[in-house]
């Protein structure tokens, strides 16, 4: 038996290893713990799935001050608790390193992106949650259109999730 199981988010699979986990009598740590709308169904199952899988961590990895707060506000042992910062910023960050050292891989992603403009400003864009299907995706696609039309040295980059409902 493991002596902890790390769980990283708030996915379905996140919150059902953590019961299980729990289930068990293991020690469930979770990475991105704390992060919190505060309206159960928004974004929807992921807010749920966040609240279950705190409850049932000894160990919680704040990616924020914010995050802590939230889980001290709920009860949380300030002692289980650690901020850590996020890891999307934290896997950037050491994209960027690796590009700047590795030579071979800089020329690789220059060959892979030579649309880019190397100068221009980049918009990275992600949006893929299920409570933007429909008209908040077409309200996101017609505010980059107009970010587009209005600032010509802007390179926008959405990489499409593979849900259908997305693409």
């Amino acid at each position: 038996a493991p002596s902890v199981v790390l769980v990283h988010g708030d996915t379905a699979t996140t919150a059902a290893a953590s019961l299980a986990a729990y289930f068990q009598g293991i020690p469930v740590a979770h990475v991105e713990a704390g992060l919190r709308t505060h309206n159960l169904f928004s974004p929807w199952p992921e807010e749920g799935n966040r609240r279950v899988v705190d409850a049932v961590s000894s160990l919680h990895f704040a990616p924020t001050e914010r995050a802590k707060v939230n889980l001290i506000a709920e009860g949380t042992s300030p002692a289980s608790v650690t901020v850590t910062g996020n890891t999307v910023v934290d896997a950037l960050l050491f994209t960027m390193e690796r590009m700047r050292s590795d030579a071979e891989l800089a020329q690789r992603l220059d060959a892979q992106f030579a649309v880019l403009d190397q100068f221009a400003k980049v918009l990275l864009v992600t949006g893929h949650r299920r409570e933007n299907f429909g008209d908040g995706l077409d309200q996101i696609c017609r505010a980059l259109a107009r970010v587009a039309a209005a600032d010509a040295d802007t390179c926008i980059v959405y990489p499409l999730h593979p849900n259908p409902n997305v693409r």
